[in-house]
Parts: structure tokens; sequence; C-alpha cells
């Protein structure tokens, strides 16, 4: 079992003590990959990914008025010249 960087330090606490268990060194690497596929997200993870979709809804909100204010910005000198 090679110990990844993406592998979290439970999987490998689990792999060490299914070894210290008795459990053969094929099993224990098939059961440690096994978590390590499965992982659920946690509570706190699923606050983290809701703070970061409120962060991207607040900025996408800011750069629409911020594009509104532009067209308005540019249109309406221009309609003001076409008009003249």
């Amino acid at each position: 079992l090679t110990h990844n960087a993406d592998m979290s330090t439970m999987v490998i606490e689990v792999y060490e003590a299914l070894k210290d268990a008795g459990v053969s060194e094929e099993k224990a690497i098939r059961a440690s990959e096994a978590l390590s596929k499965n992982e659920a997200l946690t509570k706190s993870d699923i606050a983290v990914l809701e703070r970061q979709i409120l962060l991207v809804q607040s900025e996408q909100k800011l750069m629409k008025w911020m594009l509104g204010l532009v067209l308005i910005a540019v249109v309406i000198p221009l309609l003001k010249n076409t008009l003249s």
C-alpha cells in the first residue's frame, strides 16, 4: 500500500489497524482502497461548499450590476449622439 498524498489519514489508520489485527496485506490494501474511494462528505465539507457557492452567487450578482452600469454608461451617450 502506498501512502498517496490524497489518501486520508483515516484510511491509512484503518489499513494499519487491519494489519495489526492480523489481516493479510492484500485484504488490508483492498479494504483501505475501497474506503478511500467511498469517502462521504462530512457536515463540515458541506458547510464549506455552501459558503463557496454563496460567495460565487454574490460575486455573480455584483458582476451583473457592474455589467448593467457599464452598458448604461455606454448606451446612453451613444443614443444621445445618434438622436442628436
